[in-house]
């Protein structure tokens, strides 16, 4: 999977928890709240964590991937109890959910740009190059 793919499922989330918010839609709590579950996160613990799991941006990601899930379950846990109110709130643009993927987003540019860069050096050294 590529980096930038899961930046773009991830913005899916937030319009797909305020759908299901409008149309009083109940999602699976433990599928929104489970951080491997998702894509990115069998992503994360396969293929990036042999690739990339020693840089620390790989760590923080992993990290902020899991509090992003947190969150998106909590947003769902509001949604199938009615409350309304408090879910819109964690939706809002400083909301405990928009700030969780902002972070997350954040997470995930640095951590791309730490993997182009150990891409690049190991097909260096692929080549024998220094």
């Amino acid at each position: 999977m590529e980096l930038q793919d899961a930046l773009v499922r991830h913005l899916d989330w937030k319009v797909r928890l305020r759908t299901a918010l409008a149309e009083n839609r109940p999602l699976d709590v433990e599928a929104a709240s489970d951080h491997e579950h998702c894509a990115l996160g069998r992503w994360l613990t396969g293929e990036a964590a042999a690739r990339y799991g020693h840089l620390p941006s790989y760590r923080a990601c992993c990290a902020h991937h899991e509090q992003f899930h947190e969150e998106a379950g909590q947003v769902v846990r509001c949604i199938a109890e009615q409350h309304k109110a408090e879910a819109l709130a964690r939706l809002a643009m400083s909301g405990a959910f928009s700030n969780a993927s902002s972070v997350l987003i954040e997470s995930l540019k640095r951590l791309r740009e730490d993997a182009k860069y150990q891409d690049w050096a190991d097909a260096r050294r692929q080549k024998g190059l220094p």
